[in-house]
């Protein structure tokens, strides 16, 4: 294989679990445990006392100072964790194959311990990506409308790289390790490291470690955040995105990642609510104006949602009920009809 193909497609990807009853078998000789990342030297850019807060309707998010990554889940200390080898490595030149640009690699889907609540809806796995993300639902061979992306590109992997996540009844770590944008032996070539948690209550948090230097700094595509969609027709295929979180204008300059803590706290939507009056009892009305389909016996907020399809064939815009009096009234009427 030639030194270019070597790096412009991924080597074989180490995936490891912890096992909360122990050790069924140890780690295959194929994969290395790379202890670089914890090497990696901070930028010191960003004021430590920096603290971003904003609300991005669907989240709540903070991008938290340097003095708060202690978060970092070091998996390279194998007497910290117990792990068992639970993906074996495929082909090489398959692998070529399927990672190219355009191309959406997913190299394992993982059952999690909990149930993650994702924009209202619970998803109980998720498909882990080479292009640092996570899919919550995989559409066909490879399309991916619903993620969490704590830094989505087209990365190069290098035989320093690899994948690795922590899972338990009450979270889902997952960690990308020295990925590229240009080929290791480049000169000045930047080195990212990054983690992505996904808490049973429905938070996000990422966390970063980026090796670089002036010299190495150059524009980059990536995308930051989440995003969720919905298929606009039941009985068809077109599938619109909603509730895109983007976060990757808070840090122009990448690097300026290095060491940071971005932690996105859901903003309850109005699928939470499973009656009437708790619909239209919701106090975030300025994010979400929630509605009650009777016909449904859902709440949205004019059916943007997932299940906007289902909204739309049941004339949810006709028979809504949008205040707490409607809600009383109806359920009189309802009454009276049955007796």
């Amino acid at each position: 294989m030639s030194k270019q193909g070597k790096y412009l497609s991924p080597p074989p990807v180490c995936l490891f679990i912890q096992e909360a009853n122990g050790l069924s078998k140890d780690a295959s000789n194929s994969c290395t445990r790379v202890h670089s990342s914890q090497d990696m030297q901070s930028t010191g850019e960003m004021d430590s006392k920096t603290i971003i807060k904003t609300n991005k309707k669907y989240f709540d998010v903070v991008v938290a100072t340097k003095e708060d990554n202690d978060a970092w889940v070091n998996m390279a200390e194998v007497d910290k964790f117990r792990f068992s080898e639970i993906y074996q490595p495929i082909n090489r030149d398959e692998l070529s194959l399927l990672f190219r640009p355009g191309k959406e690699y997913f190299v394992l889907l993982v059952p999690l311990q909990f149930n993650f609540i994702f924009y209202g809806y619970p998803s109980d796995s998720v498909w882990v990506s080479s292009k640092g993300f996570i899919c919550l639902e995989k559409i066909g061979a490879g399309n991916c409308y619903n993620y969490v992306a704590p830094l989505m590109a087209n990365w190069l992997y290098a035989d320093d790289s690899w994948i690795s996540y922590v899972s338990s009844n009450g979270s889902f770590t997952i960690q990308w390790t020295n990925l590229r944008l240009i080929p290791k032996n480049e000169a000045n070539a930047m080195t990212f490291s990054m983690q992505a948690t996904l808490n049973e209550k429905g938070s996000i948090k990422f966390l970063y470690k980026i090796a670089s230097n002036e010299k190495s700094r150059r524009p980059i595509l990536t995308r930051i955040g989440t995003s969720d969609s919905m298929l606009l027709h039941a009985l068809g295929s077109r599938r619109e995105l909603y509730g895109t979180v983007e976060l990757r204008k808070y840090f122009p300059d990448i690097a300026k990642l290095n060491g940071h803590t971005l932690q996105m706290h859901p903003i309850p939507t109005c699928n939470y609510f499973t009656d009437c009056i708790t619909c239209n009892a919701h106090e975030n009305k300025k994010n979400f104006p929630c509605e009650w389909c009777p016909i449904e016996k859902r709440c949205s907020s004019f059916g943007l949602d997932r299940l906007i399809a289902d909204w739309n064939m049941s004339d949810c815009h006709l028979s809504k009920i949008d205040s707490i009096a409607a809600c009383s009234e109806f359920k009189s009427v309802r009454e009276s009809n049955e007796n």
